[in-house]
């Protein structure tokens, strides 16, 4: 009798766990560069298993500005942004953690690439600090990736390894992450775990291939020196016998390669 009972225990755990690696998270997504308006996007993150998928900026439509600023010393400087218009499918993070690899989709003035990457492994201090987040006892980590120091809020009580965009590796979902920079926030917002039927998670196709992540990285590079030699090229027909300044600046999450 009480090699049964031991058995149906066993399997009641077994099925808990299983049915636990499947999950929902909704995440607010916000990027607030220095020099530009804060942006706040719609994420969402699912997980099936060994695989996870994160999907944010679907849908957006942000039009071009530009703005020409005069200092005290007579000197302008052009404030620009080229705007976009983003697809219903978004940009993606692919992730197959068991076998530490990752293909995303990002758009770059305009276009979508498809990048394959690795699943970093982030060195994360855990400090013990505690906190409670959305009903849910959390504790904090710090770590740094690809140029950006994070400090992150995960939840023990929510035994899966994965978090927004492509920060994970902690024992415990990341409910909320923060650049020490304040220029990088994700918030969840809400939480379904396990889900009723497990969701068919695809790897994303529709882009332009492109070698690796740091190949990526070059490109963007690349378009923005393109763009500053093409903003000073219109400054100088459009402003003669003005002082003008012009700067170009990368916006993206990740700092280095």
């Amino acid at each position: 009798m009480k090699k049964i009972v031991l058995i149906l225990c066993l399997s009641i755990i077994v099925s808990i766990a299983a049915s636990a690696q499947t999950g929902k998270i909704s995440y607010l997504h916000i990027s607030s560069y220095l020099g530009s308006p804060s942006d706040t996007l719609q994420a969402e993150l699912n997980f099936n298993g060994q695989y996870a998928q994160y999907v944010y900026d679907r849908n957006t439509y942000q039009p071009a500005k530009k703005e020409i600023i005069e200092n005290a010393s007579g000197q302008y400087s052009i404030h620009k942004s080229g705007g976009k218009q983003t697809d219903s499918i978004g940009n993606i993070v692919y992730t197959d953690h068991r076998n530490k690899k990752m293909i995303t989709r990002e758009m770059l003035q305009s276009q979508y690439f498809i990048v394959p990457d690795t699943v970093a492994s982030i060195t994360w201090k855990i400090t013990g600090d505690q906190k409670m987040i959305a009903k849910q006892s959390c504790t904090k980590a710090t770590g740094n990736y690809r140029g950006r120091d994070y400090e992150v809020w995960f939840s023990p009580e929510i035994p899966v390894s994965y978090g927004p965009w492509k920060l994970s590796g902690l024992p415990g979902l990341i409910i909320e992450a923060r650049s020490a920079d304040g220029e990088i926030t994700f918030i969840a917002t809400h939480i379904q775990i396990p889900l009723p039927v497990a969701e068919t998670l695809q790897v994303p196709v529709n882009g332009k291939p492109v070698k690796d992540f740091a190949s990526f990285y070059q490109l963007q590079n690349k378009k923005a020196e393109e763009m500053g030699k093409y903003m000073k090229s219109m400054s100088q027909t459009q402003a003669i016998g003005t002082s003008i300044k012009l700067t170009t600046k990368i916006r993206r999450i990740e700092k280095s390669i």
